[in-house]
């Protein structure tokens, strides 16, 4: 509900434009002093000016760099821009220019930055202040979210000849790099970076490149460590290498920090090493607090899409932030900025709400919008974004939470080798998605000791998946021995095909059409016995009991607010039912929305470790590493309907499975009546 005379907020605008629902809400909200305007556009602000004029340039030129040190940039890019107009020649004119726009640009105000840049002439006066507009350039496009237009973009490195040119190239190559999914060049230009700095940012530089190593897979490691021949880059391709197989094995890291140190002694690694001393968490995960800088929050931004397509779910998670926000009676103020559909736009909308005074920003939705954010430049205000960045990057100042199909895939390994699953098959969609969650369930499940046999993709253009299912199941082999014997023996033979045994349980993150399909046809190739684990995917959100009998027995995890009526407040019920977002694939942004908002009121006592665990609508929620993981309640369809199963998940992985026993597949195990292989005693059966 906005104020009748807001001067900004229209009726019109989808992101003030609440459902009838929650008027009540939204009235308390505005008495509570808690407003929740749409920001359009932003509101122009005088910059602050030096109050006496500088009788010359040289004093201008200090007074200008004491601002940039008080940290008021505008202020410092008019006084550059005052120095350009004084200057003379074309060349200094074209200097001060720059010098302004890259004081704003380093300070994240790309907009007014971005205007500043058109008034500069086509052609500039030398080779290196063109190559400065260049850079800046490839700036704009990293925060575009084209990063590879960015690196595309860059200057010949070796036409590149000042030190303070350099020191501007590799930073912006490093996290154009970065983004582009391109290790190699990132790695060297933050290697470059250092040794162009002279180690005065040592221990940053450190912690940006054990970050980028620490998100690469051992392949991607082994290869860069082949392609390299300098010490630097394999020394921290080595160290990587080390602790990932102490990671794997869970060895003792000192002797293996230890026999790195010999092998690469004085390297700037090292220096990562003694800063933690006998603290080995920085090599498995960061410590949360170490890039978060937030304190009180009255302020609240909520950076949401209302377009066509997404405006329903930006819809659902603003009245989900809404709604808590009113039932924690706090005085705290809400905004809602609309940042459009282009990924550039949450840039502009970040910029407005920290104009705005705000404490923390919750958003944007989309990765490639959160991905620009990220990357753009230093995050003064803290993000809550609502979605992840690529496994394992990690930015000051950026909390990651989301409804991650990677989360539901690992709580899935949990479920299994809580009931004593080690032994796994897989099937996925053929869809970016799918892939990943079958690789965050593979890497999970062998931290457990557990392994994944079997690797299927589900193609989606056809319904019939008995080429996939023989192979998963190796019932090709059965007829090829059958073949084999009948050639043999020069008869024909009574036959009775048989698949592999040695799998425990499948894993299949697939829709409810999708699991419709095949898991008929699983049971038709006799492994009905065998329990199948899914994530969120196969369940819409609402009972179908009649079209979910053929995906009857089929384990899932999904968030409490839909599978444990018991779950919320009878309030933020009650405003859901109201909003007809109680159930159905909103009803998780409403929770989404509505957990982010909780997560804004506990930030400060979760960093500090006050609070370990928030109990959420979307799972019980924990803060580490700079993201949220979310643990999830599982439900068994019975008769259609989802029923809560109880489990308690177990304490942190170490290995506890044995070696999978040396036996042929296929042989037949007679441990049932019908001859079908039986699971663990202690493990769910369909």
């Amino acid at each position: 509900m906005r104020h009748r005379d807001h001067p900004i907020c229209s009726a019109t605008t989808p992101a003030c434009r609440p459902a009838p629902l929650i008027a009540v809400a939204f009235a308390c909200l505005w008495l509570a002093g808690c407003t929740i305007p749409q920001i359009g556009a932003p509101t122009e602000r005088p910059a602050p000016v030096p109050t006496t004029e500088p009788p010359d340039g040289e004093s201008l030129t200090a007074v200008a760099e004491q601002l940039v040190e008080e940290g008021q940039y505008t202020a410092a890019a008019n006084a550059y821009e005052e120095l350009a107009e004084r200057a003379i020649d074309p060349g200094t004119q074209e200097h001060y220019r720059l010098t302004a726009i890259e004081v704003l640009f380093d300070n994240a105000d790309y907009e007014s930055g971005q205007g500043r840049m058109e008034s500069l002439p086509d052609s500039l006066s030398s080779e290196d202040l063109a190559q400065r507009r260049q850079l800046l350039d490839a700036r704009l496009k990293i925060v575009a979210g084209d990063p590879q237009g960015a690196l595309d973009s860059l200057p010949d490195e070796s036409f590149v000849v000042t030190p303070r040119a350099l020191t501007r190239y590799h930073a912006v190559r490093a996290d154009a790099a970065t983004a582009a999914e391109q290790p190699g060049k990132a790695l060297a230009s933050l290697i470059n970076l250092d040794l162009l700095e002279g180690g005065a940012n040592r221990d940053e530089r450190n912690l940006q490149i054990w970050d980028l190593l620490s998100a690469q897979e051992t392949g991607t490691l082994e290869a860069l460590f082949t392609a390299y021949e300098d010490v630097l880059p394999r020394g921290w391709l080595q160290l990587a290498l080390d602790i990932d197989q102490v990671r794997n094995r869970r060895a003792d890291i000192r002797t293996t920090t230890d026999a790195w140190k010999a092998q690469y002694p004085g390297h700037p690694a090292d220096a990562l090493l003694v800063a933690h001393g006998d603290d080995t968490s920085p090599f498995f995960a960061a410590d949360s607090s170490r890039s978060l800088s937030i304190g009180a929050v009255n302020r609240v931004a909520l950076l949401l899409p209302f377009t066509d397509r997404l405006q329903s779910f930006s819809g659902a998670i603003r009245d989900g932030a809404i709604t808590t926000l009113v039932n924690s009676d706090t005085a705290i103020t809400l905004q809602v900025y609309d940042v459009g559909d282009a990924a550039s736009g949450a840039l502009g909308a970040y910029q407005r709400a920290v104009a705005d005074g705000a404490d923390l920003v919750i958003g944007p939705l989309r990765r490639n919008a959160a991905l620009a954010l990220a990357t753009s430049a230093t995050l003064r205000v803290p993000v809550l974004s609502l979605n992840y960045l690529n496994d394992g990057n990690r930015v000051d100042n950026l909390i990651q939470f989301g409804l991650s199909p990677e989360d539901e895939a690992r709580n899935a390994a949990d479920f299994m080798a809580g009931n004593g699953l080690y032994a796994a098959a897989v099937l996925h969609p053929d869809t970016d998605a799918g892939l990943r969650s079958a690789q965050a369930f593979s890497d999970r499940l062998a931290v457990w000791g557990g392994q994944v046999l079997a690797t299927e993709e589900l193609p989606s253009n056809t319904t019939d998946f008995r080429q996939q299912l023989n192979r998963l199941l190796l019932i090709n082999g059965s007829h090829a021995r059958r073949m084999k014997l009948e050639s043999a023996l020069g008869t024909n033979m009574t036959f009775e095909a048989q698949h592999r045994v040695d799998i425990e349980a499948f894993f299949m993150p697939v829709s409810a059409s999708l699991g419709r399909l095949v898991k008929p046809q699983l049971d038709f190739h006799g492994v009905a016995k065998v329990p199948v684990v899914s994530t969120s995917l196969i369940y819409g959100g609402r009972d179908q009991a009649e079209a979910d009998r053929d995906i009857e027995g089929v384990y899932f995890n999904d968030i409490p607010w839909l599978i444990n009526s018991a779950s919320g407040e009878q309030n933020s019920r009650q405003s859901a039912r109201t909003l007809g977002v109680d159930a159905g694939p909103l009803a998780r942004f409403f929770a989404l929305g509505s957990d982010a908002m909780s997560l804004a009121l506990n930030l400060p006592q979760m960093i500090n470790g006050e609070v370990p665990a928030l109990d959420g609508h979307t799972g019980r929620l924990s803060l580490y590493d700079g993201r949220v993981s979310r643990r999830l309640p599982f439900a068994q369809f019975v008769k259609g309907v989802p029923q809560q199963t109880a489990f308690t998940y177990p304490a942190e992985p170490t290995p506890m499975a044995p070696e999978p026993a040396e036996t042929d597949p296929l042989l037949t195990e007679t441990d049932s009546a019908d001859g079908a292989p039986t699971p663990a005693s202690n493990a769910p059966s369909n």
